[in-house]
């Protein structure tokens, strides 16, 4: 087989001694390969191509050197991966585990000499998806990281970083089966940005790749490490995410907070689905929800009109937004003064909520008087979750009057891409079984044009032997 294929990147490498400069070797046959090299980083990103002719079942071995400016260079890590027979012009997306430590990301495409491709007649559930996970900003981090270190903690101050790679906080995604990591370069401080398009300006993007079944959860962390080496750390915060039944090269941005405001801005991208193959006659149709009244939600929690006349009248320190829903609490950060001593005009962050149109939740704006954690209710209002009626979003203002007359809160609430009725329909039926008109590669109305056809049979039952 001719073979396409593309070193994406290393994440979450181990070292002995630093700085660390990776790069990958690896040799098929008589020819060596290598990446160029990434300097000072355990997470490098290559998006390199290679290519070569190998057989099927042919084993590849691949090192990870880190290099030596004033001496030899040395071995780091190293993973193997065996070639399986690959369908014609059909790109795959992997990720192995590099020893000791690490995740290496590929893609491998086949040019010349795989397996025709082929449609199955149903929906194999058991199928994984790949999808990318790009961290855009983490942000609203004031009262995460003052429960866990206190309001004048050295912790606290040093987990911030105006130009080089944080070592003291890493973003983990993790499943059931699996788990990978990478260093957030950049987060934002305990100021709110006035506009949700100014969080870009405020860090660096970097990205991880994951494997997972739809329907499963992602845990999303903020894990705090006080040694860069170790595995020891401090979770602090967590938010959980279903997998979608997402379409290849479908993309999703999320605003996603944990319960104590701590919130992140990513963009989800699927770049193998779980209907790769798939007759697309099968797929779901557009916007087929299971339901109308129930699913899950993305609350933004925007701005109050007038915020700094409100917090001047009342004198309010660190006012923050409470929701509460099924007993569970969803906490904005703190809100603090600018250096000009103005506060920002809103928060902008989003809770991942499971919601029941018609039924109610309850919302509170707080605050509280330096250096005291306790908090004071201002505002206290029972609301009720809004028809949608066919839309994707829909604006939600809450009178402040009890508190300032004109003082509005601003939010929206978004229905984010959940899992199709058509594939938890096909999760509950399982996977039929395939008669002969069924078979991979043979199309029914092409053996009756031709009666001479000569047709090889050999029946397939359960899962296809083409999981990727």
């Amino acid at each position: 087989m001719n073979i396409e294929l593309t070193v994406i990147g290393l994440r979450d490498l181990h070292a002995d001694e630093l700085p660390i400069n990776p790069f990958v070797k690896f040799v098929v046959g008589k020819n060596s390969y290598e990446t160029t090299l990434r300097r000072n980083t355990f997470y490098p990103d290559y998006n390199q191509k290679f290519y070569f002719t190998v057989l099927p079942h042919t084993t590849l071995s691949f090192k990870i050197m880190t290099y030596n400016f004033f001496g030899k260079n040395t071995e780091i890590g190293n993973m193997q991966w065996t070639i399986s027979q690959l369908i014609l012009n059909n790109t795959r997306h992997e990720t192995t585990s590099v020893f000791p430590r690490g995740k290496f990301i590929f893609s491998v495409k086949c040019l010349k000499g795989g397996l025709p491709n082929y449609m199955t007649p149903y929906i194999d559930p058991s199928i994984t998806c790949f999808l990318k996970i790009t961290v855009n900003s983490i942000y609203g981090t004031s009262r995460a990281f003052f429960n866990k270190f206190g309001l004048n903690s050295e912790k606290t101050k040093a987990v911030y970083n105006s130009s080089k790679e944080l070592t003291s906080v890493k973003f983990e995604a993790k499943t059931l089966t699996y788990s990978t990591r990478v260093n957030v370069k950049k987060i934002i401080d305990n100021n709110y940005p006035t506009q949700s398009s100014d969080i870009l300006s405020y860090s660096e993007c970097c990205s991880i790749y994951i494997e997972g079944s739809v329907c499963a959860f992602i845990d999303f962390s903020a894990l705090f490490f006080e040694n860069i080496n170790t595995e020891k750390s401090m979770s602090l915060s967590t938010v959980q995410y279903q997998i979608p039944d997402f379409r290849t090269n479908e993309i999703q941005d999320l605003h996603i907070s944990g319960t104590n405001g701590l919130s992140f801005f990513l963009t989800i991208e699927c770049l193998r689905s779980v209907y790769l193959h798939v007759d697309p006659r099968l797929l779901p149709p557009p916007n087929d929800s299971p339901s109308n009244r129930g699913f899950p939600c993305e609350v933004d929690i925007l701005q109050i009109g007038n915020m700094n006349e409100l917090c001047k009248k009342h004198n309010f320190l660190f006012p923050s937004i409470q929701l509460e829903y099924q007993n569970v609490q969803y906490k904005t950060s703190w809100m603090f003064e600018k250096r000009n001593g103005k506060v920002p005009e809103g928060w902008f962050q989003g809770f991942l909520i499971p919601i029941l149109t018609g039924t109610t939740f309850w919302l509170e704006l707080t605050f509280r008087n330096y250096p005291e954690f306790r908090e004071r209710t201002a505002f206290r209002e029972k609301c009720v979750w809004p028809d949608f009626e066919g839309k994707n979003k829909v604006k939600f203002d809450v009178n402040l009057q009890t508190v300032m007359k004109g003082a509005i809160l601003k939010m929206e609430f978004k229905r984010i891409r959940e899992v199709s009725a058509t594939f938890l329909k096909a999760m509950v039926n399982g996977i039929p079984k395939i008669t002969e008109q069924h078979e991979i590669g043979i199309n029914e109305k092409e053996l009756k044009s031709d009666e001479n056809q000569v047709v090889v049979e050999s029946k397939i039952e359960g899962f296809s032997p083409f999981s990727h």
